[in-house]
């Protein structure tokens, strides 16, 4: 059996102050096309397993391997004695703001919820999907979203189809979701909150200089600290009329196209690439759920 797990991408990223050590979000998600492949195998209940998920081209220690301690909960919670092997292909960058990891999990637990129907109301696998990461949540339904709170208040929304295009820095390793959280909490300067209601509306009407005065992300100017070339891709898509933003924690930058404006997608890729070094993902959004 084969599972998609696809990105994410943050149109717009408010944050404000922690709370019994978890800081309230406001931001708009779209899952996109980019995804990771998980293959499952299922195998005999006495096969000896240290990790029931493994990465083909990624090491990742067990006690890193959230995934891993997803499939040990549902084991245990659910009283499942079947045993599967999960091996994930990754295509979605690590540490990219994209969401991979949480994507992988959120596929694993709905894997199970759909295999073994287990009647979950929507606030318990919000619940479940919360011990695992603020954006799982997101996953679980995957579909467009005004998320708030801890990750766990979900409005869904409707929204124009978009070609996104997808930039990240040359030679980077990613940046650390936790290291950029700490280093905004220790920031003085101003933070500026961005108008996600606009943004909404820009996103329902396809309407492109709405959303280009809008768009932005509270964590940029601490992530520009540590990957000084996200602020050079934003200035490059910028001078060229071009919505562009940071999503998540970083590192990749962000541009929406819609449809009709799509021709000259490739032709600025390759520009950005002769001018700085990064890698480049065009995709699109996906406004239904593969899952």
């Amino acid at each position: 059996m084969i599972l998609k797990a696809n990105a994410k991408i943050n149109v717009t990223l408010n944050v404000f102050n922690k709370k019994n050590g978890f800081h309230f979000l406001e931001t708009v998600i779209l899952p996109i096309k980019l995804h990771d492949i998980i293959t499952v195998k299922k195998v005999g209940r006495d096969f000896p397993l240290k990790q029931s998920v493994i990465f083909e081209n990624l090491k990742i220690g067990i006690n890193e391997n959230i995934c891993n301690k997803a499939v040990k909960y549902i084991e245990k919670q659910f009283k499942i004695k079947d045993k599967y092997l999960f091996y994930v292909k990754k295509q979605i960058p690590i540490n990219s703001g994209l969401g991979g990891e949480s994507s992988d999990v959120a596929s694993i637990i709905t894997f199970y919820i759909k295999k073994y129907k287990l009647k979950l109301k929507r606030a318990e696998k919000i619940k479940m999907a919360l011990k695992f990461g603020c954006d799982v949540p997101f996953f679980i339904f995957n579909k467009p979203a005004y998320v708030s709170g801890i990750g766990d208040k979900l409005r869904m929304i409707n929204v124009k189809k978009y070609n996104v295009l997808i930039i990240q820095p040359g030679k980077s390793k990613g940046l650390l979701t936790k290291n950029i959280f700490s280093n905004f909490d220790n920031s003085k300067k101003a933070k500026k909150k961005f108008n996600i209601t606009k943004v909404i509306k820009a996103l329902k009407l396809g309407n492109e200089q709405l959303l280009y005065n809008n768009v932005g992300n509270m964590l940029e100017a601490v992530a520009t600290k540590e990957e000084p070339q996200i602020k050079k891709i934003k200035k490059f898509l910028i001078n060229n009329n071009l919505i562009a933003f940071m999503t998540g924690a970083g590192n990749c930058v962000v541009s929406l196209f819609m449809s009709a404006n799509n021709k000259n997608i490739k032709k600025i890729a390759k520009k950005l690439q002769k001018n700085i070094r990064c890698n480049v993902f065009i995709t699109e959004t996906q406004n239904k759920t593969i899952r």
